[in-house]
Parts: structure tokens; sequence; C-alpha cells
């Protein structure tokens, strides 16, 4: 069944170092859906993030996953729990650029030959081209930005005066949260 109600996220560790955007997607009216069925789930996130196979792991724990979604052009964000753990397994992403950023519990994420283990200091960073299997714990609460790869890669023609040779890649891991934004970005092009 799929309930479109209302209601907080328990109390995380970002708190503390809590900022306007983690806010903004708590509000009632950026609820996208709460469900507890698994199939609703998997629908509702492959519309607004990719496509994806969805299976739940643990089947002592509850599935009461909720999203919240606000999108602006080629930018989205998004809140994402499962309530429960989860393997997400999901081809090549086409045309964005994923980030995925716990802000409670931790997630197993595997891309080609990488393989990390995000957290609240680690965010992910999936790349156009990239499949992906992750494995998210039943406490994981995540921040999900979607970039256009159009977007990004304009932008970055934009700053370097010149045509990109290859396409634009990043490492899968992010250590955004304790580096100042330019060291933390590791991009290959």
């Amino acid at each position: 069944m799929l309930n479109i109600q209302a209601s907080t996220y328990p109390h995380t560790r970002s708190q503390s170092a809590s900022f306007s955007v983690e806010r903004a997607l708590c509000e009632p009216e950026r609820l996208l859906f709460a469900s507890t069925d698994l199939d609703q789930v998997r629908s509702m996130v492959g519309q607004v993030i990719a496509n994806h196979h969805l299976k739940q792991t643990n089947g002592a724990e509850r599935l009461d996953a909720r999203m919240h979604y606000v999108t602006l052009g080629d930018i989205s964000l998004s809140r994402l729990r499962y309530g429960a753990s989860v393997q997400i397994e999901r081809g090549a992403l086409e045309n964005c650029f994923l980030v995925q950023m716990p802000l409670q519990g931790a997630a197993a994420v595997e891309s080609g030959s990488q393989r990390i283990e995000s957290s609240f200091k680690l965010a992910s960073v999936l790349s156009p081209g990239d499949s992906a299997k992750m494995h998210w714990n039943g406490d994981s609460d995540q921040i999900i930005l979607r970039i256009s790869r159009s977007l990004v890669e304009r932008t970055l023609v934009g700053h370097l005066g010149h045509p990109l040779e290859q396409p634009l890649r990043f490492e899968l891991g992010f250590n955004g949260r304790s580096a100042p934004l330019g060291d933390a970005c590791s991009p290959t092009y």
C-alpha cells in the first residue's frame, strides 16, 4: 500500500551539523512516497533516480521506505531510506551523475573494480556508464543528488575552455565532509 503521509525522520548524527537541504527535504510537501510494499518502492525510486533491482535481505526487518524529492531542472535532490537492509543492483547510468551521501547508517557500494563502505564521512559518486551493486543497511538514510551529465560536462568545458577528450568520470568514494571541495574532487577527463 502506498501511504502518502508526512512524518519526521528519526534523529540523525547530522543534526549537529544540519544544513538547509536536509531540513527542506523533510518538509511534508516534499514527501514523494511512504510505503511498505517492495514493488511500489522499486517503481517509485526507479522513476526518479534509475531503474534497478531491489530485494530485501533481512526478513526479520520491516520495510518502511520513504522518499522526499525535489527537482531543480537538471538537478534533483532526494532523501531516501528503506528502513530495512536491501540489495540494489542496476545497470549503467546513461545520462547522470549520482552522489549518495549517508546521513545515518552505511552502504557497501561496488562499481567496476572499485568498492567502498559509504558512511556519514564517505559519499559515493557514480558516473555515467557505471553499473552498481549496493547493500544498504537497515538504518541507512541518504541524501541523493542526481545531476545531468550534460550540465556537469557543459560547466566543465566552460571552465576549461576546450572540449573534453573523453567522458568525465569520478572516483567512487568522495570524502566531501572533512575536506574542502577543491581537495575532495578527483575527476579524470
